[in-house]
């Protein structure tokens, strides 16, 4: 995500079989750029991408927006103990 300035003030990554599952990874906005709703932006521009718009499901972890994405739909893991992690 750019400024006007085409300075770069926000950050996301998405890996996904375009499929089955989608893993949101690295959100960041700059710090000179909290408040704006640069964050709401870029999480929309990526689960409202056409080509995620078949996938089964979009997973994230995060330890302090869990408010910023129920916005978008997202939810605590069904069955979590099914879960692994290495």
């Amino acid at each position: 995500m750019f400024n006007e300035k085409d300075v770069q003030v926000g950050f996301a990554r998405i890996l996904t079989d375009f499929v089955v599952f989608a893993w949101l990874m690295d959100v960041f906005i700059d710090e000179a750029y909290l408040g704006l709703g640069l964050g709401k932006k870029l999480v929309e521009a990526i689960i409202e991408h056409p080509e995620l718009q078949n996938v089964n499901g979009i997973g994230l972890r995060t330890n302090d927006a869990q408010e910023l994405y129920k916005k978008f739909g997202f939810e605590g893991i069904e069955k979590p103990e099914t879960w692994m992690l290495k």
